[in-house]
């Protein structure tokens, strides 16, 4: 698929052109490999080992709420989906569930809408909140 294009598009687009120079000799043949092989070398082990389904579930037993947009391309609904199935699965096997919450706003993009601003103000209150 196409999701790493999101990636290029939320850094200077010159990094992927100079990777793509680098490892290829072609600064325009940026792909999914070469978006690969920059991010292994600017966050080691993020796209892999520490990728959403693996690092959300270890937040667990701790409060934790995940607002995204369906439409997000930085981050697409079935990797969304998938940490969170991870994440959920995390927080029953402690007996946690009340604990983990979700809200992904239908039809919206990489935004915050006021509906999610609303939810994670009052998450904030109820969680910090002595």
């Amino acid at each position: 698929n196409d999701s790493w294009r999101a990636r290029v598009d939320s850094l200077p687009p010159a990094l992927f052109a100079a990777a793509a120079e680098e490892l290829v000799g072609d600064p325009s043949a940026v792909d999914a490999g070469i978006v690969g092989a920059v991010y292994r070398r600017i966050c080691p082990g993020l796209i892999d080992e520490l990728d959403g389904p693996a690092s959300l579930p270890l937040i667990s037993p701790r409060p934790l709420l995940v607002v995204n947009g369906e439409l997000d391309p930085r981050c697409p609904f079935p990797g969304l989906m998938n940490a969170v199935t991870e994440t959920r699965a995390a927080y029953a096997s402690v007996g946690k569930t009340s604990l983990f919450r979700t809200l992904v706003q239908r039809r919206t993009p990489h935004r915050c809408t006021p509906e999610m601003v609303d939810v994670v103000n009052r998450w904030f209150d109820e969680t910090l909140r002595p």
